[in-house]
């Protein structure tokens, strides 16, 4: 099942104050992103599945770019397009797995 995730579109301050609240995410236009170095491809695979997992539990689904070793991964409500408090909770929960 899903969690019931927020989608208030946040103004800049709002932004700014939660990103001060996360680790290295910063912004990238209407998304938020955040970019992860692995010590082997194999790593930053796992990593992904674990994003994903995450992702579809909470039915909120970001855009992933794996290079070799390096993950970025970029969020914003596309509905919306628009950066909203589900994209920050998100990136909460992403956190905890890396």
């Amino acid at each position: 099942m899903a969690t019931k995730l927020e989608f208030t579109v946040l103004d800049q301050g709002q932004i700014r104050s939660e990103l001060n609240e996360l680790s290295a995410w910063e912004r990238d236009g209407v998304a938020i992103r955040k970019t992860w170095m692995h010590d082997s491809f194999l790593d930053a695979i796992e990593f992904v599945n674990r994003v994903a997992v995450i992702a579809e539990k909470m039915n909120h689904h970001p855009d992933i770019d794996i290079s070799f070793k390096r993950v970025i991964v970029r969020i914003w409500t596309h509905k919306k397009n628009a950066t909203t408090m589900a994209d920050i909770t998100l990136a909460h929960e992403i956190d905890k797995i890396s």
